[in-house]
């Protein structure tokens, strides 16, 4: 007797799905070990084949919507114990599947159509599956040749991304014997792929997160577990490791944090939760970040800054777009690699991050004529709008190759240029906790649910990369070997300039840093902002370098 099996898509799943064959090349979803997002790519390659158009096979007399999908790992020996064995737990060897087990592996995976338009017309789905290590020593000359409707790359940022780019050439190309005569044509379903989040140093992470290609989509699914330090809310449940708690990412801590989501699959795993709760033990900070809290590992010789930033809570797809008529406020590092970040403040108090501009070997004149300005312009509405720019307190001293500070070009610009009291002295470690501050908040939204008092958008990558620990306190070398690290962040990053940034509007922006007084001015539109603008404009006479450390 044939085994029944019901498949539930998880909501990630629902909308890979529903990404229909056409709209693009590649689609990935990225996810912690035990999210189920292999059954959602080998539920995936059933659906999709069911869209096939039928055509008749003369060899066994059967109208048939068919199918050539390759499946790859990086390792035979992963391939067998695997990805294999998880097609065959859906699909076992029996009356609808069989395998030939003599290389190259391949299997025939044949049922009568679940379509309700094929149910009186006789049709079946045939699916044929060649299954191939993708670091075999010849798997290049191996895939010559091929034809396929689709390809399946099961973890594949453990595989070469040249071996990946050249299946997509094969795939499409699959005609069922009798096409041709048939006027039959075919579908091509791209090439789908699935991981455990891996470090940034990886292809995904340069596709994903840098390089975006046209007609690539990214699903990722919501982490099993929530790091914070705050004393969790009642109703959550979590482990405490030291002063760090780590929260289940179920309906109480989805609506406590304000996740993208609440955890995929636990309902199908053994252990359920303790399945990622014992990993906790013994973890170090990147397995858990890519483990338990998909989030992209950093391969970094240093301390992060900012333990307290979570991406999965601070950062949203959402388009954080400039809300008309409110103002604009500006992080700006100056120096020869100027920074700036902007951000709006909303009446309940959460800092927005919806862009960023990031240059390297440019001085202050250039970076904002060819950069800031630009981007006022059409993002914000600037100079209908005001804007307010917190910049580097350094940048009020002349240098011996200027004569006009940067503070003073700023303002000639038509830009309001605002020094917080405590960065009279430009102290680090106050810049860093203002950041720390917000980022460790968590307030009601206006529906009522947790929001972070940050809130970042993904298209801001260098400031993400800053806050993920690409911004850190450097390891020093010590006599015993012990580890330690500089009490001040490293200078020589290439994120600092752009943290940086993000500090002095911090402080702008939070009580007693200058900026909320501002913002309760500028709130009364154009006419407020008006009254409140007291310096004059400094015109600009010879500008060259703004040296600002």
């Amino acid at each position: 007797m044939a085994r029944t099996f019901t498949y539930v898509a998880p909501p990630t799943g629902v909308a890979f799905h529903n990404a229909a064959p056409g709209t693009y090349l590649y689609k990935a979803i990225r996810g912690c070990q035990g999210s189920g997002k292999t059954t959602i790519c080998h539920q995936e390659i059933v659906m999709k084949s069911h869209m096939q158009p039928p055509i008749f096979d003369p060899a066994t007399g059967k109208t048939v919507r068919w199918t050539r999908w390759g499946m790859f790992r990086d390792t035979f020996q992963a391939l067998q114990k695997t990805t294999i064995p998880d097609w065959l737990d859906w699909h076992p060897v029996g009356e609808n599947m069989v395998m030939h087990w003599s290389p190259p592996i391949n299997g025939v995976y044949e049922i009568p159509s679940m379509l309700p338009e094929d149910a009186d017309r006789n049709i079946f789905v045939r699916i044929e599956l060649m299954f191939y290590a993708s670091g075999a020593n010849t798997f290049m000359n191996d895939i010559d040749g091929l034809s396929l409707s689709g390809a399946y790359f099961n973890e594949a940022a453990a595989q070469s991304w040249d071996a990946i780019h050249k299946v997509q050439e094969r795939v499409g190309r699959f005609k069922p014997p009798g096409a041709s005569a048939q006027g039959w044509k075919g579908l091509s379903f791209g090439v789908l792929m699935d991981t455990n989040t891996p470090t940034d140093t990886s292809w995904w992470y340069r596709l994903e997160q840098v390089e975006k290609p046209d007609r690539m989509l990214w699903f990722v699914q919501p982490p099993p577990l929530i790091r914070t330090k705050e004393k969790p809310p009642p109703g959550c449940t979590g482990t405490k490791i030291g002063d760090v708690y780590y929260i289940r990412n179920d309906e109480a801590g989805h609506k406590a944090f304000g996740t993208a989501g609440v955890c995929e699959n636990v309902e199908n795993i053994q252990e359920g939760w303790d399945y990622y709760e014992k990993q906790l033990t013994g973890a170090d900070e990147d397995y858990i970040k890519m483990r338990l809290l998909n989030e992209y590992g950093k391969v970094k010789a240093g301390q992060p800054v900012w333990p307290g930033y979570i991406d999965s809570v601070h950062s949203t797809d959402e388009e954080l777009v400039h809300e008309r008529g409110g103002v604009t406020l500006i992080g700006m590092d100056l120096g020869g690699c100027p920074a700036a970040v902007f951000c709006q403040m909303t009446r309940l108090g959460q800092l927005r991050v919806f862009g960023e501009e990031v240059a390297f070997n440019k001085m202050v004149p250039p970076f904002v004529e060819e950069q800031l300005i630009p981007f006022l312009m059409r993002y914000c509405n600037w100079p209908l709008t005001p804007a307010v720019v917190f910049p580097d307190p350094s940048g009020k001293n002349l240098t011996e190759m200027s004569t006009i500070s940067a503070h003073a070009y700023l303002q000639s610009k038509g830009l309001q240029v605002n020094v917080p009291p405590e960065l009279s002295g430009n102290d680090v470690m106050t810049r860093i906790t203002a950041v720390d501050s917000l980022l460790r908040q968590i307030s009601k939204g206006p529906d009522g649910k947790a929001m972070p008092k940050f809130i970042i958008s993904r298209k801001c990558e260098w400031l993400r990369n800053a806050l993920n620990g690409g911004y850190c306190y450097r390891k020093m070398r010590t006599i015993d070997g012990s580890e330690r690290y500089d009490d001040k962040p490293d200078k020589n990053s290439k994120y600092s300039h752009i943290a940086d940034a993000l500090q002095y509007v911090a402080c702008g922006a939070t009580s007693g840093g200058g900026g909320l007084e501002i913002l309760r001015n500028s709130m009364g539109g154009a006419n407020g902002w008006q009254r409140q603008r007291q310096q004059e404009f400094v015109q600009p006479s010879q500008c060259f370098d703004f040296g600002c450390a």
